[in-house]
């Protein structure tokens, strides 16, 4: 991985949290390198075990395409961390032809889709 500015780094580490912040052009050039700095984060706060793999991930990605995954990255390593019941966690982004995948993984207690929820939703 190429070395990035020091200063440019913390920009994106930070803007990972900081919603007030403009961290989409970071997010668009270095999608993998904000991914993993996010799992670093989460972990280190959390006292989890975020394991993060990235293969073959494009810096050509629109900006919208990246931090939408970013986000979406973001929601659901939260989640997993919050509900599964586990301190082990496994993110992957991989890369193909036209393709990217964002898996987020844990041993957790998971749920049975055919059991009604708790709640009741409304709408």
């Amino acid at each position: 991985m190429r070395k990035r500015p020091r200063a440019f780094r913390r920009h994106v580490h930070r803007g990972a949290h900081d919603k007030g912040m403009d961290v989409s052009l970071g997010i668009l050039l270095y999608l993998a390198e904000a991914a993993s700095g996010f799992c670093r984060e989460i972990s280190a706060q959390h006292k989890v075990e975020v394991i993060f793999q990235s293969e073959d991930v494009s810096t050509d990605l629109s900006r919208d395409v990246s931090l939408c995954l970013f986000r979406v990255l973001q929601e659901a390593l939260q989640n997993a961390i919050k509900y599964s019941g586990t301190r082990d966690f496994h993110v992957s982004l991989v890369g193909a032809t036209g393709e990217i995948h964002l898996t987020v993984l844990d041993s957790g207690i998971g749920f049975d889709p055919e059991k009604p929820s708790r709640k009741a939703a409304s709408g």
